[in-house]
């Protein structure tokens, strides 16, 4: 529910949606009928419009804008051909031909691209003086896109393999050192000797085929290397499941357990990296058809159809203009029912109001666990293992729509209520400007020092750049600072040094959780969510309605869905207060600080 104008109103979201419908209805038909009466009164000279057309389908991911969605799809191309690059390769291609020079301005004032509702046809569309220029601009819009997309589906393939054999080359650095220990303590069992020297011919045999198979283009071929290679694959499979049942002792049966676990990790990137590379060699592309310009059509000027064309986009203009004004008239969200709906996410726990219960902290979890605030956040924990399970050592960014929301709290409760859980939780403060998650876990140390900058240049090692929280010697919380100011983040972010550091970082913990800028104010979160396994919104209590949907928008746009909001400052009612007695049996004689719980093995 939200409230308009500061009043003790309620109105839904669905509603305030529904009145901004009819005004903008309302404004589209007046505008299109008043400029249709004068379009009627106005000489045109007219103009020559030449049509092209392009049917495209998304056959792998590895094509521009691909999405699970075919209509988005559809509509990802469309954004593609009115793209800046596509735009310049046109100018190329037209004066290539000898026609003379034409503007960017000119191409993006006198271009349309028209998607067909319920087909996957999209209409390149382009108006100009002279029908020859006209038919010969489509042609190169259509010509400048087919390039694109051919590049960069090269480009989008090598970048695949490329993160896919980094993270291999991680995984291959530990099990070498798990073998090492492991032969350490097999050195004396003659039966786990020779199911290991079986177990490196049959690694050996599938190094041979994977050459085989990188070294031809030949489909059937990799096809039966493909199978040579599962087979393989299954024996060293059996050799590691035969040893394990021969280990009794505590030390060896972990070390094989989490060699297993790696080594099947390795075996789904190296099967993903050759699906990659086969579909590469055999992608017919994006374009399923296309049916260039063959000649100019004459249209009169400003009358008839257009004058109605133009009227009805001043008016969806005006409306939509009007509508953002009466939106913005502060409705804001004091109720969580919607928000799921509109975010297309889970609830993950209500988080009440600090101040209702009389708390000065801004960590419950520590300081006041009997609280309801406190039970709130553990609350969320369990919510987060939930919509994680299957993700090994989740990598979680939290966010918030603006500034001064609450994520950088939310973030610091939650690691503290994982880590007293008994997970070991590694906390990165991402949010450079602020790096209030630093100042509240380590206020001694005020931001200085190694950290995630640092780690990511090399100038440090993983394991230097983070620091011990300090809470009890029971519980593994972790903090990885900003460390050194960088020049662009969402750069940074992009590298492969970060996609290294968080496999890494999943190596060391059960779950990280990044404390990332505002989503709707800060460009390199984006980049940030690029990199996160899944994340987390929190949405305050009050929050305007605008930035609600404005925050929806922007995931749908970056297509990453969310695992969960928190919904924060939330009013401390009846059933609030009566659960946090009911938590009395819990913390019966505990300190301050909370009580942790053991998972260690």
């Amino acid at each position: 529910m939200f409230e308009a104008g500061g009043t003790s109103s309620e109105v839904t979201v669905l509603g305030a949606m529904w009145r901004r419908r009819r005004l903008v209805a309302l404004c589209f038909v007046l505008g299109g009928a008043l400029l249709y009466l004068v379009g009627q009164m106005l000489p045109g000279s007219g103009v020559h419009s030449a049509l092209a057309a392009v049917v495209v389908r998304e056959s792998v991911e590895l094509s521009i804008g691909s999405t699970d969605r075919p209509e988005r799809f559809v509509a990802n191309q469309i954004q593609v051909l009115r793209s800046r690059r596509v735009a310049q390769r046109t100018i190329e291609l037209v004066a290539e031909a000898g026609l003379g020079e034409v503007t960017r301005e000119e191409i993006e004032r006198r271009l349309s691209v028209i998607g067909q509702e319920g087909s996957d046809q999209i209409v390149i569309r382009y108006v100009a003086d002279d029908p020859e220029l006209a038919i010969t601009v489509a042609n190169s819009v259509l010509e400048a896109y087919q390039e694109l997309n051919a590049a960069q589906a090269n480009a989008d393939a090598q970048d695949a393999v490329d993160r896919i054999d980094a993270e291999i080359e991680v995984l291959d650095e530990r099990l070498d050192e798990l073998e090492g220990e492991i032969r350490e303590i097999e050195d004396g069992d003659e039966t786990l000797q020779q199911l290991a020297t079986q177990a490196d011919a049959a690694l050996a045999q599938i190094e041979t085929f994977q050459q085989q198979f990188d070294s031809t283009n030949n489909l059937e071929a990799r096809q039966a290397i493909g199978f040579a290679l599962n087979e393989m694959r299954s024996r060293v499979q059996f050799y590691l499941t035969a040893r394990s049942s021969l280990l009794n002792a505590r030390e060896l049966a972990t070390l094989i357990e989490l060699q297993s676990r790696i080594a099947e990790r390795r075996a789904q990137l190296v099967e993903s990296r050759d699906q990659v590379l086969v579909d590469a060699a055999t992608n017919p592309g994006v374009i399923a058809f296309a049916d260039p310009a063959e000649f100019a059509t004459f249209e009169p000027g400003f009358s008839g159809v257009r004058a109605l064309a133009a009227g009805l986009m001043l008016g969806l203009v005006v409306g939509g203009a009007l509508a953002t004004a009466l939106e913005n008239k502060q409705e804001r969200v004091i109720r969580r029912g919607e928000i799921g709906s509109i975010l297309d996410a889970p609830l993950l726990a209500s988080v009440p109001d600090f101040s209702q219960e009389g708390l000065s902290t801004r960590m419950p979890v520590f300081d006041a666990p009997r609280s309801a605030s406190a039970e709130a956040f553990r609350f969320a924990v369990t919510s987060l293992e939930t919509v994680t399970r299957g993700m090994q050592s989740p990598l979680v960014l939290i966010t918030s729509p603006g500034t001064g929301q609450g994520k950088t709290v939310t973030t610091a409760n939650l690691g503290l209520a994982a880590a007293m859980a008994g997970y070991r939780v590694l906390l990165i403060d991402a949010d450079f400007g602020s790096q209030h998650l630093t100042k509240m876990l380590l206020p001694d140390r005020g931001g200085n020092g190694p950290g995630l900058t640092d780690a990511l240049s090399g100038d440090v090692l993983f394991d230097e750049a983070t620091q011990r929280v300090p809470t009890s010697e029971a519980t593994r919380l972790y903090l990885m600072t900003r460390g050194s100011p960088v020049a662009v983040p969402s750069e940074v972010f992009q590298s492969s040094a970060a996609r290294d550091l968080a496999i890494a970082a999943k190596l060391r913990f059960d779950f990280i959780l990044i404390d990332a800028p505002p989503l709707l104010r800060v460009a390199y979160t984006s980049s940030l969510l690029q990199l996160s396994d899944t994340a987390i919104a929190v949405i305050p209590r009050g929050l305007r309605a605008e930035d609600l949907t404005d925050l929806r928008d922007r995931l749908e746009f970056i297509d990453r869905p969310l695992a969960g909001y928190l919904f924060t400052k939330d009013a401390l009612d009846e059933d609030w207060r009566g659960g946090s007695l009911s938590m009395q049996g819990v913390f019966l004689g505990a300190d301050e600080g909370g009580s942790e719980v053991s998972r260690q093995q």
